[in-house]
């Protein structure tokens, strides 16, 4: 299955997804799919058929994530349902800001201005 990716359109540019954040937005929400402390090879075979799978070293394991978006809302809503019924009930939505973890309650209120609608 195929994790939708969606350009998110501000000020007349399109900010283009990327998981580790580069571009003109850096903090992006996605979705912790699985956790080891051992490296997974990311084929889609490996994640329940989930393709676009990414990983993140941590300091003592690996992460897993899938999805993007530029919307807190849009990830806990459609993102994390989409994994959690590729049968990953476990899974949840992380921020990241240039490719690092930060709490996600610190980067909705960062980025609240660019969906106000919250």
């Amino acid at each position: 299955k195929e994790v939708a990716e969606i350009p998110v359109a501000v000020e007349d540019e399109v900010w283009k997804s990327s998981i580790t954040g580069t571009g003109m937005h850096d903090i992006v929400f996605t979705v912790n799919i699985f956790t080891s402390v051992e490296k997974i090879n990311l084929s889609p075979a490996n994640f329940n058929g989930i393709e676009n799978v990414e990983e993140i070293a941590d300091s003592d394991a690996f992460r897993y994530i899938a999805g993007i978006s530029y919307d807190y809302d849009y990830a806990a809503a459609v993102l994390l349902n989409e994994m959690n019924q590729a049968g990953f009930n476990d899974a949840v939505v992380i921020a990241l800001s240039n490719g690092k973890i930060i709490p996600v309650l610190k980067a909705v209120i960062m980025t609240k201005d660019k969906f106000p609608e919250r």
